[in-house]
């Protein structure tokens, strides 16, 4: 779900509000490889500059707050370890997308994640870093 708010000429704002789900492979060297998954609700505040008629660049801050985390282990199991991580995340988006009518959008994004969502100085830090590609439909 988004909005966009005119701010000058090819300019606006594009808060968003999205699920996001993100994860990645640990290998733990005494029990094999170790796959994570972290669903959030993700909130960017973008700004978005049309450099074209139906181009856009896309940069801003995202806000990501914590739904729930899962450990997918080498032997099936699946452990929630949601109190594992932190609850929120800062990340930087930036992107392009473009426009093929009027209610169909197409955006590819990458997102970098500012700080730690696992780790000590005892054990690895994870961050969040990704790419993400969407298909949009604007409800007139």
């Amino acid at each position: 779900m988004f909005d966009k708010i005119p701010i000058g000429k090819g300019f606006s704002v594009q808060p968003e509000f999205l699920y996001s789900s993100m994860g990645g492979n640990f290998d733990a060297r005494v029990g094999g490889l170790d796959h994570y998954r972290l669903n959030y609700f993700s909130i960017p505040v973008l700004l978005k500059y049309n450099f074209l008629k139906n181009w856009s660049a896309l940069f801003g801050p995202q806000f990501d707050l914590l739904i729930q985390a899962k450990k997918l282990d080498n032997t099936g199991g699946v452990n929630k370890v949601t109190s594992d991580f932190k609850d929120y995340n800062f990340l930087f988006t930036a992107g392009i997308e473009g426009w093929a009518n009027k209610t169909i959008v197409f955006s590819g994004r990458y997102m970098y994640g500012f700080q730690a969502v696992y780790g000590s100085t005892t054990t690895p830090e994870f961050h969040n870093h990704g790419v993400q590609f969407t298909i949009g439909f604007q409800l007139q």
